[in-house]
């Protein structure tokens, strides 16, 4: 796939052209990737004027070039291609060909058997793949067996286009899984210091009839406000990170509310459960152990 220009016939100035991706390909090209046509029809062996010259452009293409009734005009394909001329004989629905960090580009179809047989897509189910792929190898090796079978599988290429994304997102994995970590630690070694310095107080209070549920309240919801305060400074700056990483993206997913509330009702019921910890067992700590040197 590469880039090059476009003109039709009413376009006669050469100089004013328009940038568009051009590919070549082979009868049954869209049925294998699934790439729906909105108008018209695809290249089909049932058109003879087909091979002669016949184009499919995407939605983007047709809004580029501003036609109002595209399928059946002429078209013209130049640049660094030999020109080639034929008749728009369909329209596909856009389809991303780039990262999504880019704009849908505007894109033409040119039917081409003898370019397009210089690459074969072959949709193979997911069962007994290397017998497979030891078949595919020896019919080519059948009628071309000076030039080595060299395959690649597309979901391979889709993980390429976002590489860096994968690594982005284990790495933010690794350090969230991190930070949660040395946080529980930190709050579990602060609970057990305030705790032991209130072990007193707890057994006054629980002599004087103080029940289980109010010492966990009581030792909580001391930690609670500082939990909360810290959620509601932590949402905001993670939703202007996370938004300005999504703008880099032309198609990207909208934050919904339930992420972050979700996120932070996670997070308070960890902090919550390490606190309680602490709580917990002062609460069933015996009165007497707590004031025997009173």
């Amino acid at each position: 796939m590469s880039q090059t220009r476009a003109r039709w016939p009413e376009n006669k100035d050469e100089d004013n052209f328009l940038p568009i991706y051009v590919n070549t390909v082979d009868y049954g090209f869209l049925e294998i990737y699934g790439i729906k046509v909105t108008e018209g029809r695809d290249f089909s062996k049932d058109f003879s004027s087909d091979a002669a010259g016949a184009f499919l452009l995407n939605e983007s293409a047709v809004n580029m070039v501003g036609f109002k009734e595209p399928v059946g005009r002429d078209f013209i394909l130049s640049g660094h291609f030999k020109q080639k001329e034929g008749k728009i004989v369909g329209i596909m629905k856009d389809f991303h060909f780039q990262s999504l960090r880019l704009k849908i580009e505007p894109i033409q179809f040119l039917l081409d058997e003898e370019t397009a047989n210089s690459y074969l897509s072959i949709k193979i189910k997911p069962d007994n793949i290397p017998e497979t792929l030891e078949f595919i190898k020896s019919r080519i090796a059948g009628f071309s067996p000076n030039y080595p079978v060299e395959y690649e599988f597309f979901n391979e290429l889709f993980d390429r286009a976002y590489k860096s994304e994968q690594k982005l997102g284990q790495i933010m994995n690794l350090f969230s899984a991190l930070t949660i970590i040395i946080a529980c630690l930190g709050l579990l070694g602060l609970s057990s210091y305030i705790v032991e310095q209130r072990m007193k107080e707890i057994g006054i209070r629980k002599a004087l009839g103080a029940s289980f549920k109010k010492i966990i309240n009581l030792l909580s919801l001391e930690f609670s406000f500082w939990i909360i305060l810290a959620v509601l400074i932590a949402c905001p700056t993670a939703y202007f990170i996370v938004t300005n990483w999504l703008s880099g993206f032309s198609y990207r997913a909208e934050l919904s509310p339930v992420i972050f509330i979700s996120a932070a009702l996670f997070v308070i019921l960890i902090a919550l459960g390490t606190v309680s910890f602490h709580s917990v067992r002062a609460a069933l700590t015996k009165t007497v152990n707590t004031l025997r040197y009173e």
